[in-house]
């Protein structure tokens, strides 16, 4: 139970009780936010494979993959960004931080794949734009999440360049990361502006 209400809290981008605070705790909370989110995202895989059971079932791995390793990549050029600036806050606060815009980016998916399951099983052309459009707000839900609990755990005296460097390079090496790693990893059976990576998002019109 315990663990659930540090989720919950993680997922919400709200501080953690000063027990859970602590070095090593943080290295705990880490590896348990990584833990469900990789669960969550198996959940919108299955669901985003539509009513190709091949998709869907290896879904349940490369979703999660993807989703955790744009995430682990992300965090050395912030950490890196962080050292040359001399922030003051601590480091351990980026990986927190990303570990807390995963996992809520990832609740996002899982508590609409059955909305994107139903469509898909329901509407040739509102399936895929079901998922598309999940898979958008739970990015942006967890940049949201991300950002936020790195910045308000940045001391008051940080000015804004050290405050909001590290978190900017963290969120577009992020973003960058995850968009080709979908572009290789076939995700949906539809071929879409996603699977030709930065280059469909440059000639796209959903801009």
């Amino acid at each position: 139970m315990n663990h659930l209400k540090i989720l919950l809290k993680m997922a919400g981008g709200h501080a953690l009780d000063a027990e859970d605070d602590g070095p090593a705790r943080r290295t705990q909370v880490v590896i348990l936010a990584a833990v469900a989110a990789a669960l969550l995202c198996a959940v919108f895989g299955f669901a985003a494979g539509g009513t190709h059971l091949s998709y869907s079932v290896s879904n349940l791995y490369k979703l999660p993959m993807v989703v955790l390793l744009a995430s682990v990549g992300s965090v050395p050029a912030a950490l890196v960004a962080w050292n040359l600036l001399g922030c003051k806050q601590r480091p351990t606060d980026l990986v927190l931080g990303m570990a807390a815009g995963t996992l809520s980016g990832a609740l996002v998916l899982a508590v609409l794949s059955p909305l994107v399951s139903l469509y898909y099983h329901t509407s040739s052309f509102m399936g895929p734009t079901m998922a598309l459009l999940t898979a958008a707000i739970g990015i942006k839900v967890g940049m949201m999440v991300m950002v936020r609990t790195v910045v308000s755990r940045a001391p008051a005296d940080d000015n804004f360049v050290r405050r909001w460097t590290p978190v900017g390079v963290m969120m577009v090496v992020h973003l960058l990361t995850i968009l080709q790693l979908i572009s290789v990893s076939s995700i949906m059976v539809e071929d879409t502006w996603l699977d030709r990576g930065i280059e469909g998002v440059a000639q796209s019109d959903s801009w």
